[in-house]
């Protein structure tokens, strides 16, 4: 298997977080906006990013590497304002410099296991 580069590492913790809180019930330009900010923290030279109910799209490019794109259909929805303020604090502390891309993922995977004990309990 292929590591990942840091600008497709850096893509996938953003449009994973955009993606648990579409389906945690944020809306729509909330999740636009935090994937916006977290891509933006690295200065690339394009960043598009569209986000409905059932999907998101974002796209990144720079001088150096080739465009990439990414997809994620999202399609089961639910409303937990707990998540959403989860990610939100964990986006913010990313872009403010306190968390690197890999400790960022670390927390959110640890948060988005925590999460899932709480519902089976």
């Amino acid at each position: 298997m292929v590591e990942p580069h840091l600008h497709e590492r850096i893509l996938n913790f953003a449009v994973s977080t955009g993606e648990f809180m579409l389906k945690s019930g944020a809306e729509t330009y909330r999740v636009e906006d935090t994937i916006t900010r977290i891509l933006e923290v690295h200065k690339y030279k394009t960043i598009d990013t569209f986000v409905i109910p059932t999907g998101i799209m974002v796209t990144i490019n720079d001088d150096s590497f080739a465009m990439v794109t990414k997809v994620v259909r999202v399609k089961n929805r639910s409303t937990r304002l707990d998540r959403i303020e989860s990610l939100n604090q964990l986006s913010r502390d990313y872009v403010d410099g306190k968390l690197d891309v890999y400790e960022a993922r670390l927390n959110w995977r640890s948060s988005k296991r925590h999460q899932a004990i709480t519902l089976l309990t």
